[in-house]
């Protein structure tokens, strides 16, 4: 084969590699987001540089390697040219391509006399063209491509409009995990007026707007507009948040087929946003923290790993005060996170709640949650002034230590061994020497001897790598040794399956909607009352545990609830073990109270219409089981001592009734097959390991 056919392979060979790899880039591409380029690095990073680098490179080659050949053929002169001067001929005959100019003045002749030279140079030029419609169209045609996408992601089609706020790798992490149904229905509001931003996100097949997120971007972005739509809002700060939040606030009455998501990592208690409440429900506030505390106590509550043998079924009760700790190393806002819901859910009936806490420099931390759940904290002496405080203590110890020192795996070991179960959960904030403290931990329980179904360890971890790869992190051992379970990925949380999955919520309503103390909707409910009718859901598992059965997670809502298995149920949930989960549900509501920075209220401040007082945050029904018979009895008298003697005890009776809310205590359990309909829980025998 002649020289100039190789070529003219090899030139149509570069053409096809280019636009193949542009368009298959794009194609196979997930909506990551931007990487910023350091000035002066060539633009192989983010958005679309790489593809189009390529593409572009692959053309001048190919052109002017036909230009080249062709030049050299015109005579005998030209091939004896100098390289460089034949590499300058090359190029000038190549530019004109991306505008459409084809002189044809060096490649004539070889054209004429070699008929795949000539396919060639056609493919090039065609090529060169198409790279320069294809730039056009970014440049010039973005904008009007962008108002049709997003006209077409707000008003038409069956599917949600998705309106995030937001930038940053957050966003980045939303936007990967769309679905391309997802992505054809998203509107991303930039919050800055930053045109390349805007160019590179619309660049990636969405409907982007970069303005202030206020209320004109909500509407312009189509919350009142569209016939369903969810906002989520991922700024990375708090301030800019809440405005979003805000802003949703002032137009929800205009929008009421529209919900709103909004982050915030710095304030504890999302009551604190009381100005939510006009929107009538439609706003919830998450944490990511608190969403990984959410996910982690879902999967692994201690209740599912207890040994059976602690467990009598039968009563739904443990068969001793065993000692059952949870050990955390590092207290960052992760496992600050898991310890307050840890220390609501993981109630367990005649047990303490054991908890010691390590890390270097604790004392903020340690003061911060103080502070926000000091209702834990605050010593409820039985001295006659208050209603009899529950038996069950919190034994929550704060330790400040190098967590690489020998006197911390002591320390550490030596308490895991005495105890009759131990949860450890380490979340340093490096996923290393998480990796690395966790190992090293299990080293030392190997070597004194610990019994390993009496543990769980767990490391939080911030993105996948091989560190965490469970060959590295576990090998050999989830045979024969301890192993060690990694959560809290952060590709996972900012997913769009996590942020807008709502069957917690819808059960939530559920047990909010089924409670027999009164429901005026789930919308009138306080910021406070909604979290409590969560936590309520999230600790159902625990409860199904100590019956010997546990809750599972269908997420493609695929498998249908087994008959049997309700039946088993139903014929175990009564007696002295109803009376039991009843009780537990008061344990853990007064645990939630608590750890929100409630205390009891004194007797002498209880009337016959209140018993709580929401701005100095105490309540009466902080107490046992007897202590509401008490406080019932208390407040029927009260609404009595002026009724005459012979209608006194029919009148007391009737407002004892109406005083004692015990029977609120049972609501959860009583409606737990009302409340999973619609949701995508089932119960299960407990043993089948769902998660």
């Amino acid at each position: 084969m002649k020289i100039e056919s190789i070529i003219s392979v090899i030139a149509i060979s570069l053409v096809l590699f280019g636009v193949l790899f542009f368009f298959l880039s794009n194609i196979g591409k997930k909506p990551g987001g931007l990487k910023t380029l350091k000035k002066g690095r060539f633009p192989l990073g983010g958005g679309q540089e790489l593809p189009r680098t390529v593409y572009l490179l692959c053309l001048f080659a190919a052109g002017m390697m036909l230009n080249w050949i062709g030049y050299s053929s015109i005579s005998e002169a030209n091939s004896r040219a100098a390289w460089y001067y034949k590499l300058l001929v090359g190029f000038s005959g190549t530019l004109p391509f991306f505008i459409g100019q084809y002189t044809g003045s060096n490649n004539h002749a070889l054209s004429r006399a070699n008929g795949l030279y000539e396919i060639a140079i056609t493919i090039c030029y065609l090529g060169c063209f198409l790279f320069t419609a294809l730039i056009a169209i970014r440049v010039f045609f973005q904008s009007i491509i962008n108002n049709a996408r997003y006209r077409f992601a707000v008003k038409y089609g069956n599917e949600p409009t998705l309106i995030i706020a937001g930038n940053g790798p957050n966003l980045d992490m939303f936007l990967a995990s769309l679905t391309p149904r997802q992505k054809g229905r998203a509107v991303i509001i930039l919050d800055s007026n930053n045109e390349e931003m805007k160019k590179e996100y619309s660049a990636r097949g969405f409907a982007v707007l970069a303005q202030k997120a206020g209320k004109e971007a909500l509407v312009k972005a189509g919350v009142t507009a569209a016939k369903d739509a969810a906002l989520v809002s991922l700024y990375d700060d708090d301030e800019r948040n809440l405005s979003v939040a805000r802003a949703f606030a002032d137009i929800a009455e205009l929008a009421p087929n529209a919900t709103a998501r909004i982050m915030y990592t710095g304030i504890d208690r999302a009551e604190h946003f009381s100005f939510s409440e006009k929107a009538r429900g439609q706003i919830s506030f998450f944490n990511p923290h608190e969403i990984i505390s959410r996910q982690f106590l879902m999967r692994y509550p201690a209740s599912r790993f207890l040994p059976p043998s602690y467990i009598d079924s039968t009563e739904a009760k443990l068969r001793e005060r065993y000692v059952i700790n949870h050990i955390f190393i590092g207290f960052g806002k992760t496992n600050a996170q898991i310890l307050r819901k840890s220390v609501i859910i993981e109630q367990l009936p005649g047990c303490d709640y054991n908890a010691l806490i390590i890390d270097t420099n604790i004392e903020n931390s340690q003061a911060a949650f103080r502070n926000a759940a000091r209702g834990l904290f605050i010593d409820h002496s039985d001295d006659g002034a208050c209603f009899p405080k529950p038996d069950e203590q919190y034994r929550i110890e704060f330790k400040q230590m190098n967590v690489l020192s020998k006197e911390f795996y002591e320390l550490t070991a030596n308490k895991i061994i005495k105890n009759d179960f131990s949860v450890i959960v380490a979340a340093l904030g490096n996923d290393r020497l998480s990796v690395e403290t966790a190992m090293e931990l299990r080293q030392w329980l190997y070597e004194n001897g610990a019994d390993k179904g009496k543990l769980r360890i767990y490391i939080k971890a911030k993105r996948r790598s091989s560190i965490i790869n469970d060959e590295v992190l576990n090998f050999g051992a989830q045979e024969s040794g301890i192993p060690i379970q990694v959560f809290g990925i952060e590709d996972d949380i900012f997913s769009a399956s996590m942020l807008i999955n709502r069957d917690i919520d819808i059960l939530a309503k559920h047990i909010a909607g089924h409670y027999s103390g009164g429901y005026a909707g789930w919308d009138r409910l306080t910021n406070q009352e909604r979290d409590s009718n969560r936590c309520a859901a999230l600790s159902i598992r625990v409860k199904l545990n100590l019956m010997g059965f546990d809750l599972k997670y269908d997420l493609k809502n695929t498998i249908k609830q087994d008959e049997e298995v309700l039946t088993e149920f139903k014929n175990a949930y009564r007696g002295i073990l109803r009376d039991n989960i009843a009780r537990l549900e008061h344990q853990r509501w007064n645990t939630y109270h608590l750890a929100s920075g409630w205390q009891p209220m004194p007797k002498n401040e209880v009337t016959d219409v209140s018993r709580k007082n929401q701005r100095s945050r105490k309540h009466a029904c902080i107490t046992t089981f007897e202590g509401l018979e008490e406080l019932a009895k208390i407040q029927a008298q009260m609404k009595t001592r002026n009724i005459n003697e012979a209608d006194r005890e029919a009148a007391y009776k009737a407002a004892f009734d109406e005083y004692d809310t015990r029977p609120y205590d049972y609501d959860l359990m009583d409606n737990l097959l009302k409340n999973l309909e619609g949701t995508k829980f089932r119960i299960v025998r407990k043993g089948k390991q769902p998660f």
